[in-house]
């Protein structure tokens, strides 16, 4: 069985831990990217539940990277939301988590909404095309 779209927004998973099931899953033949057509992964910098969760389990969680910490695959599209939610000096004292940015923020919706109807991220108002490591991702600015 295969999904149409498998989303991991602002995901609370050790970036190590999704590597390796993506490189080595239960089924040695079948990595998570081949449960769906399309799988694509949003983070932020800004997320500071991730950021916590970063500091107890001593590892990089999914959903918590900026442009040079993002996880990036080839059959995986990476999206960095960082920008729809940018840090404001209030905030290090609020108890805003910042943790909902894809669901709360006029921009995530929107993308998410274009995304599940399958447009292209090239073709999703709001995206830039960046490189890491010869691999493409995007950033999804307000």
């Amino acid at each position: 069985m295969k999904f149409n779209e498998i989303i991991f927004a602002a995901a609370d998973i050790s970036t190590s831990f999704f590597r390796q099931k993506e490189e080595a899953p239960f089924d040695p033949n079948a990595p998570i990217s081949s449960y769906a057509q399309r799988i694509t992964i949003y983070s932020s910098e800004h997320d500071r539940p991730l950021g916590l969760s970063r500091k107890l389990h001593r590892d990089q969680r999914l959903g918590l990277a900026d442009q040079s910490s993002i996880y990036v695959e080839p059959d995986i599209i990476a999206i960095d939301a960082s920008l729809i939610d940018p840090a404001k000096w209030y905030q290090k004292f609020s108890f805003a988590t910042r943790h909902s940015y894809v669901f709360d923020k006029e921009a995530g919706v929107r993308d998410l909404t274009r995304l599940l109807k399958g447009e292209d991220s090239a073709a999703r108002p709001g995206m830039a095309r960046r490189m890491k490591n010869q691999l493409e991702f995007w950033v999804l600015s307000p």
